[in-house]
């Protein structure tokens, strides 16, 4: 059933410096468009402005809004397919990662904005997702002739606080029994130049969008033996394989972060990959150019294993001076096991993350230095102690240096 459809005309304005903005876009329903490129991303968002008023013989409960975004040329792309369940809903096919020739659309997520939060309430993709963003599960389907429709879709009763301080929809004048196949035959051929404006754009709404990113599309993307990286904002490796090389170092300034979405190798040396502060003199070379300087807990998270359907392996590897050095994100109903092996966390405030519900991560030869939260999540790191150990339990075979704390259940 059709919510809204795109206006026979919607002029477009520049948001200086990257974006563009169509305000009031569709016949059916108040929302705008907006399309950010940045320097290794490009992201599109659709913010609805006001609550939309189904139909009485749609049930919340069981009803999903999507968005659909046509792809007029397109390559055929490279699928990771998942199944994923939430509690209490049917079983149902996700693509977690779209991959085309070097780009690939990632999860996106639905959250919250108000005019108040200006340009931080902006920030497209949602990769680093809000306190009650609600993620869009997706869907890429082929059309005949080339081409294809990204199906991004979210349940309106887990994004019901979402809605909270909306208007309501004055009237759902926009609904018809038609999906988006019919609404594409009746454009198809349609031709129309784009009007441009230049304005501000603060909205108040509820934004559900997607991102592409740069990825390693096929082969293997290595970080080289000695070699310095300065992840200064973001970092996406994937779908294809990520070779971290004996004494590679990666440097982060605040709030970066490294998102792997692919298979991961480490090497099997005492020469580890280090992860650290871009601050942190003792590890590669000098970024910032200040000789003696102090680092502080930078990196957030580190190292981000992203939403992947394999078990990983993280060893032989030093995390230090991180808000957070490892992360781990997945769907519901994925629980393929992670390991961290033989590896160093080093003055940082979160060790390792699980924020994938009934996931377990194992963790041995883990050594952990002022590290005052070693591990935590929503989704914490099931139990996992050796036979006859004595070992607190989440950790196995795992030596705290103080100050130290853990973060487990109950």
């Amino acid at each position: 059933m059709t919510l809204a459809t795109v206006k026979a005309l919607a002029p477009i304005e520049l948001v200086p410096p990257n974006r563009l903005v169509a305000r009031d876009a569709f016949d059916g329903v108040l929302a705008d468009v907006i399309l950010e490129w940045r320097h290794n991303r490009f992201g599109q968002s659709v913010v609805l402005r006001e609550q939309p008023l189904l139909p009485e013989s749609l049930d919340p409960v069981t009803t999903r809004l999507a968005v659909i975004t046509e792809f007029v040329e397109a390559p055929e792309p490279e699928i990771n397919r998942v199944i994923a369940q939430a509690d209490g809903q049917a079983q149902a096919e996700d693509h977690v990662t779209i991959s085309f020739e070097g780009v690939s659309i990632l999860l996106g997520h639905a959250f919250a904005v108000s005019a108040a939060d200006g340009e931080a309430g902006l920030s497209l993709g949602t990769i680093r997702a809000r306190d009650q963003a609600v993620p869009v599960r997706k869907t890429w389907e082929p059309l005949p002739g080339g081409g294809g429709v990204l199906v991004e879709s979210i349940s309106l009763a887990e994004t019901a606080p979402l809605w909270e301080g909306l208007p309501r929809q004055a009237r759902a004048e926009g609904v018809s029994g038609r999906d988006w196949r019919t609404t594409r035959t009746d454009r198809t051929g349609e031709s129309r130049p784009v009007e441009l404006a230049l304005s501000a754009y603060q909205p108040a709404g509820v934004i559900v969008d997607f991102e592409q990113v740069p990825s390693c599309s096929s082969g293997i993307c290595t970080l080289r033996m000695g070699k310095t990286y300065y992840v200064h904002s973001s970092y996406y490796m994937g779908p294809g394989a990520v070779h971290f090389e004996p004494g590679c170092t990666v440097k982060l300034t605040n709030n970066a972060y490294v998102l792997v979405y692919g298979p991961l190798t480490f090497p099997n040396t005492l020469q580890t990959p280090v992860f650290t502060s871009h601050a942190d003199d003792g590890f590669g070379e000098d970024i910032d150019g200040i000789q003696g300087s102090v680092p502080t807990h930078h990196a957030y998270p580190a190292l981000w294993v992203y939403y992947v359907n394999f078990s990983t392996t993280v060893k032989s590897s030093r995390f230090r001076w991180a808000k957070m050095a490892v992360r781990y994100d997945g769907n519901p109903g994925v629980t393929v096991p992670h390991y961290v092996q033989n590896s160093l966390f080093e003055n940082c405030q979160t060790g390792i993350q699980n924020s994938t519900p009934g996931s377990t991560i194992v963790l041995s030869g883990v050594e952990m230095q002022n590290v005052q939260g070693p591990v935590s999540g929503p989704y914490p790191i099931p139990s996992t102690t050796s036979p006859g150990s004595s070992s607190r339990r989440h950790l196995r075979s795992v030596r705290l240096t103080s100050p130290a704390r853990f973060v487990t259940p109950g």
